[in-house]
């Protein structure tokens, strides 16, 4: 492997920052082996400058020994580092590693950050060529060190060293990045060989970036300081890159004259580098002499030491391996006495593990049963109460009434609330229900719907409600609409119950994420009780309430709920209150924007096209049935009702319908069966369920027998006549 210019300009750059300290540490005596030390020292070093690596091979060791003999630390690190440089030239990478690790285990120790530091740029120094990554970490390192130190020559060397690599690598970037730094500390150390070899890499990077011009300007800058300080290396650097800057100008003259300047320096180049490969191939034989000579100094060193404490260590050893066998022979015994009593123990365990597993895995079936039971149970009637009250409100006549009426409304759709909380809650827990959706929503009218929602507790606690959109927020965003509301409904609905005469304000900005993503972040503030700050852990608890004392206590199911939801959005619901004081909630979530293509494909018809269609309604419940005909007679819509299923496929035999709104569960014959007996005779009229049942335990069973779309009672009359009229299209 050949060591190239970029190498050797590294080793140049090490050397003038290093010996500042390796060489002015000596200590002067006046004994004979200081003054010898001293002398070799210099010796070495004048000699590795000028090529004769057979000199500092063969009078290292001799150095090396004095320096250990006198105890003169920072000398034998001078000496070390001069070795590991050497055969770093000698192109033995494996060998200089080693020393410089040795040196830097020893600089840990003695906790002495400026060889920490020298040393850490050589290691850099020897994976240069083949691992430039490793070398990049080292260099790295270097530059924080550096920089607690204050150490301006070794900052300056690490960031060229990693300028020069990335240049090699044909990194643009990441040179440029390395070589501003380089150039910000080659100014305050104002050296020529520091700003001319920037100039130089400043030149490489520019011809990466195919800017010629530039290029050349920065070698000509490099080349006018190299010639002051007669620095060969980088005047043939200069002339090589300049060369190529010419060539992508395709300046063919200027190739011409330029080449008469750098030929004869580029020959006098090549007869110096064939006297230093016959130095380094006469070195090499040297190399495993040294290798022996600095190895036999470190056995020598560590045999003196063992010696004195041979005996001792033996006899440590001896008494060590007895008690260690005495405990491996008693852990023995114990464990073979143990070990049958476990095995009989662990059987037992698992015997209990399995029956307990079964008995959970059953009570977790049954819960979900009765879930879903309940959900029908409740819903059904809840569906016909609502729908009821909806009528009354428009039809109601008698002004005194009114209130009564919105009461009963309100009472109805809080037990709902209430009844879809406890079932929120059980779908959290199943893995279905941990699925996010991802559907195009308007944010600002699904803000206007919840809001809506709350207008009687609103008014009943005499409470102002403000909503804060950022402009810059689409209108339409893509995600889990559904649990979104989940989530705001819960917090907005905490904020009525618990604030009176006082003011709730809804607040959503933005940030904007990479990929086309938009982060929401929402507040909801009240001047309400507040929560006492011993409290508010408590509050994500389930069945859990702060205050019990307001006309709504609930369930306490609401903030956990949250918590669940908010977690399916790797979010998080941070709260700020004090007693008295009121609340302020806020989380943040990511949604995809939503495309022009998707809008346009949730458009709703116009409801003008349900006038004078005709619905079969099949319900066994006779309440539901009239609900489900005041609204549909309300759209203008004309209607007959069907008591099961059996009855409604009769009706298809003998009437066109244009839509059939189906109950799932009826007497004589279900929802499913009816419609697949519909469908079998090629009748393809749609067909919607309209069941109480939750969306997700039958939404395949329902899509499978033929159904064209789902409404779960009690429903929103929006949602109902959107549904209707988008399957009529």
């Amino acid at each position: 492997m050949k060591i190239d210019s970029f190498f050797k300009v590294i080793l140049f750059l090490l050397i003038i920052g290093a010996p500042q300290y390796f060489w002015g540490q000596s200590l002067e005596t006046p004994s004979d082996e200081n003054a010898r030390l001293d002398s070799l020292s210099n010796n070495l070093n004048k000699a590795f400058y000028s090529g004769d690596y057979v000199f500092v091979i063969d009078k290292s060791n001799e150095a090396l020994e004095l320096a250990l003999r006198l105890k003169r630390t920072r000398d034998e690190n001078k000496i070390r580092s001069l070795v590991g440089n050497t055969f770093l030239k000698l192109e033995d990478t494996l060998q200089a590693r080693a020393i410089f690790n040795d040196m830097l285990v020893t600089a840990k120790e003695q906790s002495d950050e400026s060889i920490i530091i020298s040393v850490q740029i050589d290691l850099g120094n020897t994976y240069v060529i083949n691992e430039p990554q490793k070398a990049v970490a080292y260099f790295e390192d270097v530059v924080k060190l550096a920089t607690k130190t204050g150490d301006v020559s070794r900052i300056f060397i690490a960031h060229y060293n990693m300028a020069e690599l990335y240049a090699n690598e044909k990194q643009p970037e990441k040179l440029k990045f390395h070589l501003d730094k380089a150039f910000q500390f080659a100014q305050e150390i104002n050296e020529p060989i520091y700003t001319s070899s920037c100039y130089l890499l400043a030149g490489r990077y520019y011809l990466l970036t195919n800017n010629a011009d530039t290029a050349i300007e920065n070698f000509k800058k490099s080349m006018a300081q190299a010639e002051k300080i007669n620095f060969k290396e980088l005047i043939l650097d200069n002339y090589k890159y300049h060369l190529v800057a010419l060539e992508q100008q395709e300046a063919y003259k200027e190739i011409y004259e330029l080449r008469k300047k750098y030929e004869p320096l580029r020959e006098e180049k090549y007869k110096a580098d064939k006297i230093s490969e016959l130095q380094v191939a006469t070195s090499k034989f040297k190399t495993k002499q040294f290798q022996q000579s600095v190895k036999a100094a470190d056995l020598e060193r560590e045999l003196a030491e063992q010696k004195a404490s041979k005996s001792k260590s033996l006899t440590y050893y001896a008494a060590a391996i007895i008690v260690l066998l005495l405990a491996i022979l008693v852990t023995l015994f114990l464990s073979s006495k143990k070990r049958k009593k476990l095995l009989i123990d662990l059987k037992d365990k698992n015997h209990k593990y399995l029956i307990a597993k079964e008995k959970s895995e059953q009570l977790t079936r049954a819960k979900s049963n009765f879930f879903s039971t309940v959900s029908h149970e409740l819903r059904t009637p809840l569906y016909g109460i609502i729908g009821l009250s909806n009528s009354l409100i428009e039809e109601n006549k008698v002004p005194k009434l009114e209130e009564d009426i919105r009461s009963l409304k309100f009472s109805a759709d809080y037990l709902l609330a209430l009844v879809n909380d406890v079932l929120q809650l059980n779908k959290l827990d199943d893995d279905k229900g941990k699925e996010l959706d991802k559907k195009p929503f308007d944010i600002r009218a699904l803000m206007a719907n919840i809001t809506k929602s709350f207008e009687f507790m609103r008014s009943q606690n005499n409470n102002i409600i403000n909503i804060k959109i950022a402009p810059q927020i689409p209108q339409y965003v893509s995600g889990d609409v559904v649990k979104l509301s989940q989530i705001l409904m819960n917090l907005i609905g905490n904020a009525c119950k618990f604030t009176e005469n006082g003011k709730i304000n809804i607040s959503i900005s933005t940030s904007e994420s990479k990929d086309g993503n938009i982060r929401l972040h929402f507040t909801i503030e009240d001047t309400g009780i507040g929560i006492p700050e011993d409290k508010q852990r408590q509050i994500f608890d389930e069945f859990t309430q702060v205050n019990a004392n307001t006309p709504y206590e609930g369930t306490g199911l609401g903030l956990a709920i949250v918590k669940k939801l908010l977690d399916l959005h790797e979010s998080k619901l941070y709260i700020t209150s004090a007693l008295g004081k009121g609340t302020s909630l806020s989380f943040s979530v990511t949604y995809d924007k939503a495309s022009q293509e998707k809008l346009v494909n949730k458009t709703t018809p116009p409801l003008t096209i349900l006038k004078d269609k005709l619905v079969l309604i099949v319900d066994d419940n006779r309440i539901n049935q009239i609900v489900t005909q005041k609204i549909t007679e309300k759209l203008e819509m004309r209607s007959i009702v069907a008591n099961n299923g059996a009855i409604a496929v009769e009706l298809t035999s003998k009437n066109d319908f244009d839509i059939i709104l189906m109950d799932l569960n009826m007497p004589v014959m279900d929802g499913f069966e009816a419609t697949r007996y519909i469908r079998k005779r090629g009748n393809t009229v749609p067909i919607i369920a309209l069941t109480a049942v939750e969306m997700e335990e039958a939404k395949e069973q329902i899509y499978n027998c033929g159904m064209n779309d789902i409404v779960v009672k009690p429903y929103d009359q929006d949602t109902f006549q959107n549904t209707i009229a988008r399957n009529l299209t």
